[in-house]
């Protein structure tokens, strides 16, 4: 066990040596001679780092002693070589020189993992993109009028004058109406009904009586989200006066229900002209109007209704067949859950309806409407943002691994299971905030982690590390309030941070003698600002950043109850409000229906949220054996007192641990259990096999070397299970690109489990 540790210890030297990080290098060599004293390895690398690798004499008194340590250790003919170059070095007394940057800092590095790392993000971005649908927008309209819920159960009317078309210079019955078409741009999210009502009642002129005859009255519209975009024909009008034709049309609803368009024509097919002459309460849609269709009370409201008749090149004549409209709306290429969230956007960019959201926050679809405001509100613009949020994450989670484990390779392996793992492919190619709150999550770990590595230090890198965490956490909490059970994580690894810190002080006061009292006080100190700041961050700072998100929205943002000023109660309410979506079998008459689609979260008839069953499986397994590890090395007392336990293996098991815990139990137990809920548990639990494999390379006993690289059998195991998963990931892309899984090649109808 020591042999492997003191190995992994050489093998970091000389990666901090190379990329000319030598104070931490430095550091690594007085790790080696204090926990191998009998290894001549540390008392020469430190010779390294004395000489400037055997090209200065240096201090020549430190030398001496190291070189004297040195060959006491060492082979006598290692020993005579490197005493030989040291007398020549000191016989010739170099002048001072000025210290010239070393190779590896002077010249740009080339890196190997970073070039794999694009090479991945490229491929996951061109996956991402074949799975967003059209980039053209779709058939619906990009402006709506928003009905309101009115004081003493008053309707919501708009008025429309009608200009019929002539046929020779005349009226004919031809040029009556024949239909009214209506086109949902949102649905009533107040109603828990699956229908809405909408009363069609005309009259002959602005001062007579509205009438539901002649095919008027109260119609049923579908109260669902796959009904938004879609045009649907209100009714079929049946009157033939020509001498006092009915061009006053009177659309009349209860339901906050929003208007896209609205379309009239006649009975050769042709559209009718129209203009809105009144638009807002109504105590009774089959009564005169009197006096308020001149009235100038509710001008604005008048306006915003205009916009129902501003896009009528949008219905295609030629798309209507038997009273239907053949074209499929814009929302059949997306899932419910979008529909809701693309709505949002479109009334925050309009800045004038109203719009809630169950599960997110403000900032989140502030952010997704920015991709909506560039590319429009199709399926390219409303999953733009989540895909870069993803690609971002799968970058940030290289360099948090590589924080964590310290190698370029084991950052690698964390970011590209996490890309094939299923979950960031599914928030990639969704229109939702999931993405965007677990990047900002995953970026509040990341400098938690900095800070835990700095904090003993108690340098300026400490709290900027801190105040960083803290800001990245508002972020998060500001998209989802779920980002709330992170906070527990976070405490966890402060916590650590700060006894670390304790125990790091009591070594130096115990050390210091006299000036013990300097030291403690210096501790105090830090410690008590680390906690100011924390609090600052973390509790002041993300509840003045969400307010003023809020704020940001705040004429079109309905938090509960259509009223912005209960935004608290929403913000508190939003981690226990439900997704609607629920879950499904993968596919069970597919033979890598059960493999890669265990429990999957059903969005659409064919669009499914779910993550790898074979790397999930292995996360487990890793996650238990890195627990048993560490429970051992502290029962044994001997490994856990080693520099390579508390930094290679101790560091990345705390963090990651809480961090998965603290966010799985939130996904597992709360009503967001399902799958979109473990995204960002993912992201730590599938960091678990990297640290898993670490631990079971460091205990191989026989390896044998593929490439440079040592493999074990548990390390070649582990590679095949990886690659298995991977080829499982390929097999699931069909799911994540809509594509049916029973028109897949691999499906196979009579293999039954």
């Amino acid at each position: 066990m020591e042999r492997n540790q003191l190995k992994e210890e050489k093998r970091k030297f000389g990666e901090l040596y190379k990329n000319g990080d030598f104070a931490a290098a430095e550091e690594t060599a007085a790790l080696i001679m204090r926990e191998f004293p009998d290894s001549p390895s540390g008392y020469y690398y430190a010779l390294v780092l004395e000489t400037k690798n055997f090209r200065t004499a240096g201090n020549k008194t430190k030398t001496a002693a190291l070189y004297a340590e040195f060959a006491a250790r060492a082979e006598k003919p290692l020993a005579d070589k490197y005493g030989r170059l040291l007398e020549k070095l000191n016989a010739e007394e170099p002048a001072p020189v000025k210290a010239q940057p070393s190779e590896a800092v002077s010249k740009k590095r080339f890196s190997l993992a970073g070039l794999l790392l694009s090479v991945v993000c490229v491929l996951f971005a061109a996956a991402s993109v074949l799975s967003f649908g059209s980039f053209k927008t779709f058939a619906q309209p990009d402006t709506s009028y928003q009905t309101a819920e009115w004081a003493g159960g008053l309707y919501d009317s708009v008025v429309y004058k009608l200009t019929l078309n002539e046929e020779n210079g005349k009226i004919t019955e031809k040029c009556l109406v024949d239909g009214v078409w209506l086109n949902i741009g949102g649905i009533d999210r107040s109603s828990k009904e699956k229908t809405a009502s909408v009363t069609v009642s005309t009259a002959t002129s602005e001062s007579g009586t509205f009438s539901v005859n002649f095919g008027g009255g109260a119609k049923s519209v579908s109260n669902a989200f796959d009904s938004v975009g879609k045009w649907v024909r209100l009714t079929e009008f049946k009157s033939t006066s020509v001498t006092s034709p009915r061009v006053y049309f009177q659309l009349s609803t209860k339901n906050e229900l929003k208007y896209n368009e609205v379309m009239f024509l006649d009975r050769n097919g042709k559209k009718i002209e129209a203009e809105v002459v009144y638009a807002g309460p109504n105590e009774n849609p089959s009564a005169k109007l009197g006096d308020l269709i001149k009235s100038d009370v509710y001008a604005d409201r008048v306006k915003a209704a205009a916009k129902t008749l501003d896009e009528q090149d949008k219905f295609l004549l030629s798309a209507v067949e038997g009273g239907l409209y053949k074209t499929e709306n814009y929302t059949g290429k997306l899932t419910e859950k979008e529909s809701a969230v693309l709505d949002s956007a479109l009334n925050i960019l309009s800045g004038e309806n109203g719009y809630t959201e169950e599960t997110s926050n403000a900032f989140g679809l502030q952010l997704i409407a920015v991709g909506v405001a560039i590319f429009g509100g199709n399926a390219f613009g409303l999953r733009f943002m989540p895909m870069l949020f993803t690609l971002g994450a799968i970058v940030l989670l290289y360099f948090f691994a590589k924080r964590l484990f310290g190698s370029e390779w084991a950052a690698l392996a964390a970011a590209f299971l996490f890309a094939i793992g299923g979950y960031a492919l599914s928030a990639a190619t969704l229109g939702t905030t999931d993405m965007i709150f677990a990047f900002f999550a995953l970026l509040s770990v990341y400098f938690v982690t900095a800070f835990y590595q700095n904090a003993a230090k108690q340098n300026k890198r400490a709290y900027a590390y801190l105040a960083l965490s803290g800001a990245a956490y508002a972020l998060s909490v500001s998209v989802k309030t779920h980002g709330i059970f992170l906070l527990a994580a976070i405490l966890v690894v402060f916590g650590f941070a700060l006894f670390k810190q304790y125990k790091t002080a009591k070594k130096r006061m115990e050390r210091a003698g006299d000036g013990a009292k300097e030291i403690s006080y210096a501790y105090a100190r830090s410690r008590n600002l680390y906690v100011v700041t924390f609090l600052l961050s973390f509790l002041i700072g993300a509840a003045v950043w969400i307010a003023l998100t809020f704020l940001f929205s705040f004429n079109v943002y309905f938090a509960a109850g259509s009223s912005v000023g209960t935004f608290l109660d929403r913000f508190f309410a939003a981690p226990f409000s439900e997704i609607a979506t629920q879950y499904s079998a993968h596919n069970q008459t597919n033979v890598l229906g059960w493999l890669i689609g265990y429990q999957a979260e059903k969005l659409s008839a064919s669009k499914f949220y779910f993550g790898n069953t074979v790397l999930s499986l292995l996360a487990l397994f890793s996650f238990i054996y890195s627990t048993v590890y560490v429970v051992y090395a502290y029962i044994s007392k001997s490994e856990s007192k080693t520099e390579f336990f508390k930094t290679q293996v101790f560091l990345p098991y705390v963090v990651l641990t809480a961090a998965f815990l603290c966010t799985w139990v939130f996904a597992a137990f709360s009503s967001q259990a399902f799958a979109s809920g473990f995204t960002l548990s993912s992201v730590f639990y599938y960091a678990f096999i990297v640290l898993a494999a670490r631990l079971l390379v460091s205990q191989e006993g026989k390896a044998r070397s593929v490439g440079g690289v040592k493999v074990g059998v548990s390390t070649a195991i582990y590679a095949v299970i990886v690659l298995f998963a991977l080829v499982l990931g390929v097999c699931a892309y069909a799911k994540y690109a809509g594509i049916a899984l029973a028109s897949y090649p691999l499906d196979f109808a009579a293999m039954r489990w």
